[in-house]
């Protein structure tokens, strides 16, 4: 729970600061319409770009005397999602940062969480010719709460930054705009870290028994498109992909993941969200989940 507040007060505190610029914009659109005695032609580049999206979307359901049955439940996800760009001359700088966590909770069962992640995705990139660059990408990915097994929800599997997935190496980046780009790395290496008392009985996500890290080494792909389908309808997808050639070569690890907003307004929106993961250290079988929610939706832009 004291996750989720934390989730929300960046949130309103992204949505607070969002609001000041706009007043400061209108303000210093006023002063540029009254007459001014000289004109400062020495007008300042933008480098940087902002755009964040903050959301707290869920669902209710109640009974009251309700005689064909149900159990009322209540389920919240909070999310940030923010890109933070940087260009200059031939030099770029893609970041992308999703931090996300939902629960649900009935009258039954205790609070379980319905999603959990942390996702840092860099690319450092120089142009050579037009759309094409040369870079080195860095990706980061964990979680903030613990997590149970779904055979047995008494039997913790994870916590906070156990596991921890690093990626990081050289590549070859193309790069349209903002809202299309893929960045491929032939030699790419893989750290999995995982906390001791998780690899005690055995294996890990992938790390042996009593160990507490595995390597790997292999090519990465990294693709995101993001489109209108219509007016209002924005749909974004991450697509990564890697493959060990130090163990089971032919086996590809990969992780989909699709965002759909419905804008009703500036402040409330429809959200859809699938996310399909395939990694044969974890599992041998395609893991996916999604989720559509109403609620609260805030865009920042600088």
């Amino acid at each position: 729970m004291k996750i989720l507040i934390n989730l929300i007060l960046l949130i309103l505190l992204s949505s607070s600061s969002g609001f000041s610029q706009n007043k400061h914009e209108k303000t210093s659109k006023q002063d540029s319409q009254k007459p001014q005695d000289s004109i400062d032609i020495n007008i300042k580049k933008k480098y940087w770009k902002i755009n964040g999206i903050n959301s707290v979307s869920g669902n209710q359901s109640s009974f009251s005397n309700w005689q064909l049955g149900g159990t009322g439940n209540i389920t919240v996800d909070v999310r940030l999602n923010y890109d933070v760009n940087y260009a200059k001359d031939k030099w770029s700088l893609d970041n992308k940062l999703i931090a996300k966590y939902g629960f649900n909770k009935n009258k039954e069962n205790s609070l379980k969480k319905t999603e959990d992640g942390i996702e840092l995705n860099s690319i450092l990139a120089r142009n050579f010719k037009r759309d094409w660059y040369y870079s080195f990408f860095f990706n980061f990915k964990t979680q903030f709460d613990k997590g149970l097994d779904p055979k047995d929800p008494k039997k913790k599997v994870s916590h906070f930054m156990s596991p921890i997935f690093v990626m990081a190496g050289p590549g070859i980046f193309w790069k349209k705009d903002d809202k299309l780009k893929v960045n491929f790395s032939p030699a790419t290496p893989r750290f999995v870290f995982v906390h001791s008392e998780f690899t005690k009985m055995g294996k890990s996500y992938g790390v042996s028994r009593g160990q507490v890290h595995r390597f790997e080494f292999g090519p990465s792909l990294y693709a995101y498109y993001k489109f209108d389908i219509m007016k209002n309808v924005t749909m974004e997808n991450i697509a990564q992909a890697f493959t060990n050639y130090l163990h089971k070569t032919a086996n590809i690890d990969f992780n989909y993941q699709a965002s759909l907003y419905l804008k009703v307004n500036t402040f409330i929106s429809a959200n859809v969200y699938y996310e399909a993961l395939y990694d044969s250290d974890i599992i041998e079988k395609l893991q996916q989940k999604e989720s559509i929610g109403v609620g609260f939706k805030y865009t920042l832009k600088k």
